[in-house]
C-alpha cells in the first residue's frame, strides 16, 4: 500500500486558498490602439515586464482613450470600420469583444472615471493649437458631452487622464505641437491644470494614455510602457517598445477563464482524495 503523507485540515485549507488566489489574481494592463486590426487592436500587457501577452482583433479604429468604471467595464471612443458609428464603445476585458454604446462626435482624447463613477474626458482644442484642450463630462447612456472648463494656457493639449483612488486627477500635456508640460494635475471642477514639475516636459511620442496600478503607481504608454514618478514627472521605461500606437491603458483585474477554475476544483478534489485515503482504515 502507498503510504500517503498525512494532510491536516489546516494545511488543506491553506493550500486551497493559495490555489484560488493564484487563479483569481490575474492583473494585466489593457491597451487600445489607434489602429484597427490587423495593424493594431487590443493588447493585454504584462504588468511587470511590459511584454504583450495577447492581441485581440478589433473592428474599431481611432480609439484615443480608455477608462474603467466601478463595475470593471472598459469604455473607449472610436469608429467602427464596417458601419457608420463613431462614439462610446464598451470593451469586454476577458475576450476583447467591443460593442457600441452611444454616439459621440466630439474629438475626445482621454477618458477616466471618478470615484463617483462619473466619466470625464478631454476634448481637443482646434487643429492649429491656438485653443487649449477642455475638460468635459460624458453621459454614458446618451453620449452627451458637457463642458467643465478649459485646460488653460499656454495652449495645452492633454492626451491622458487618470484618477487616483483618493480622487486626484492627473493628465499628460503634450502641448499644441507634441511637446508640452508633461505630468499635470487637473482640477475636476474647473479644468485648470498645474504642472507637477516645470523642469521636466512631456512628449506625445512617449505618453498617450495613463493608468494607476492598485499599489498607487502611475503608468503611461504609447509605443512603450513607462512608470511615471508622481513627484517629479520623470519617466522610467518598463518595456522595450513595439506597441502599435497605444492611445489608452487601464490596469484591470481580469476574471479568469472557466478552465482556470476547473483546474482549481480538480486540484482541490485531488487533495481531498489524498486526505481521505490517508485517514481511512486500511483494508485487511
Amino acid at each position: 500500500m502507498v503510504d500517503f503523507p498525512r494532510v491536516k485540515a489546516g494545511s488543506l485549507v491553506f493550500a486551497a486558498a493559495s490555489m484560488l488566489a493564484s487563479v483569481s489574481a490575474q492583473a494585466d494592463i489593457i491597451g487600445v490602439s489607434w489602429f484597427s486590426s490587423p495593424i493594431g487592436g487590443l493588447l493585454r500587457i504584462d504588468e511587470k515586464t511590459g511584454a504583450v501577452k495577447a492581441v485581440y482583433e478589433s473592428p474599431v479604429s481611432r480609439m484615443n482613450s480608455l477608462a474603467q468604471d466601478a463595475a470593471g467595464n472598459l469604455y473607449s471612443i472610436g469608429q467602427f470600420d464596417s458601419y457608420a458609428f463613431t462614439g462610446l464603445v464598451k470593451i469586454n476585458p476577458r475576450n476583447g469583444k467591443i460593442t457600441p454604446v452611444s454616439e459621440v462626435l466630439d474629438d475626445i482624447r482621454a477618458l477616466s472615471f471618478s470615484r463617483d463613477n462619473v466619466l470625464y474626458g478631454i476634448r481637443a482644442g482646434n487643429e492649429f493649437g491656438e485653443d487649449p484642450s477642455q475638460l468635459v463630462s460624458i453621459d454614458i447612456l446618451s453620449g452627451a458631452v458637457t463642458l467643465i472648463g478649459s485646460n488653460g494656457g499656454p495652449p495645452s493639449s492633454l492626451q491622458g487622464l487618470a484618477f487616483t483612488p483618493s480622487g486626484i486627477l492627473y493628465g499628460w500635456d503634450v502641448g499644441p505641437v507634441g511637446v508640452g508640460q508633461g505630468l499635470v494635475t487637473v482640477n475636476p471642477l474647473t479644468g485648470d491644470i498645474t504642472d507637477v514639475n516645470p523642469g521636466i516636459g512631456g512628449s506625445a511620442l512617449d505618453i498617450q494614455g495613463l493608468t494607476f496600478a492598485p499599489d498607487g503607481a502611475l503608468y503611461g504608454a504609447r509605443e512603450a510602457l513607462y512608470k511615471i514618478d508622481l513627484e517629479t514627472g520623470a519617466l522610467s521605461q518598463v518595456s522595450a517598445g513595439s506597441y502599435a500606437d497605444i492611445r489608452g491603458i487601464e490596469y484591470v483585474n481580469v476574471v479568469p477563464e472557466p478552465a482556470a477554475y476547473l483546474m482549481f476544483i480538480m486540484g482541490l478534489s485531488g487533495m481531498g482524495w489524498v486526505s481521505r485515503n490517508r485517514n481511512s482504515p486500511a483494508k485487511k
